[in-house]
């Protein structure tokens, strides 16, 4: 029996909805991923952790930035910020960009040249910031509000048994740096001292580092380390910048 031009018909129809709906599937979905703006809005179940970094100065300057980053199904890239004093705040800053591939490649390129910064397993990164938001909180300084959210990035990432060590000789140490408004100094320091007492914590002005002797520096900066298993390698020293909240990326906040 043949086929009548009316069976013809709904299967014609029939076919060109499914296509129909999946163009409009793959539309939905690539306005989805155009409208990330937040680490809530990632799918991690399609977007797995490609980089993990932290900057090489960390250990020795107590501060640096860590970087978890996530490939997002449009070739580009979701990148969480989490700026670290090891010292005294805990998490100074963390946030969220999408960059293009380009401008992530090109931050690669130049952290590779620069040397700024050495992969850190993403367990071993989770446990960090979950630590220095605790000590921070200790000392008065809660991580951003946002902060959760942003450690959401590691999905299913189980923190490593690791233990950091935060502060110098048992204390927060604040380092003032050369670029910080007077006044954010005094509302730091007149913090502290409501919180842990006038001695309860220490601090530090910057010394002119072309008239620091080598003894010198090596007093003012004390090292900072975590005793883990894991390949301690990660952590490496180098030097502190001045502006704390674009500390080894390539890349300062854009909002």
């Amino acid at each position: 029996m043949g086929v009548s031009q009316n069976q013809r018909l709904r299967k014609a129809a029939a076919k060109a909805a499914k296509r129909k709906a999946v163009v409009a599937e793959k539309l939905g979905a690539q306005r989805r991923e155009l409208a990330i703006s937040k680490p809530r809005h990632v799918d991690l179940s399609a977007s797995p952790i490609v980089a993990c970094t932290i900057s090489q100065d960390f250990e020795t300057r107590g501060a640096g930035t860590l970087l978890v980053v996530r490939q997002l199904t449009l070739g580009r890239y979701g990148v969480g910020f989490f700026h670290i004093d090891m010292w005294c705040v805990g998490i100074e800053d963390a946030y969220f960009e999408v960059l293009e591939a380009d401008d992530y490649e090109a931050y690669q390129e130049h952290a590779e040249n620069e040397g700024a910064v050495s992969p850190i397993e993403p367990a071993l990164a989770r446990k960090l910031v979950r630590d220095a938001a605790a000590y921070g909180s200790k000392n008065g300084f809660p991580p951003p509000d946002d902060f959760s959210e942003m450690e959401g990035l590691f999905g299913d990432v189980a923190p490593a048994e690791a233990t950091f060590t935060f502060g110098v000789n048992g204390k927060p140490y604040f380092v003032i740096d050369a670029n910080d408004p007077p006044a954010r100094v005094r509302r730091t320091l007149e913090h502290l001292e409501r919180t842990l007492g006038p001695d309860g914590f220490e601090f530090e002005y910057p010394l002119e580092e072309d008239n620091a002797t080598e003894d010198q520096a090596s007093k003012r900066r004390p090292r900072a380390h975590a005793s883990t298993g894991a390949d301690e390698s990660v952590l490496q020293p180098s030097s502190r910048p001045t502006a704390r909240r674009a500390i080894g990326t390539g890349f300062s906040r854009s909002r």
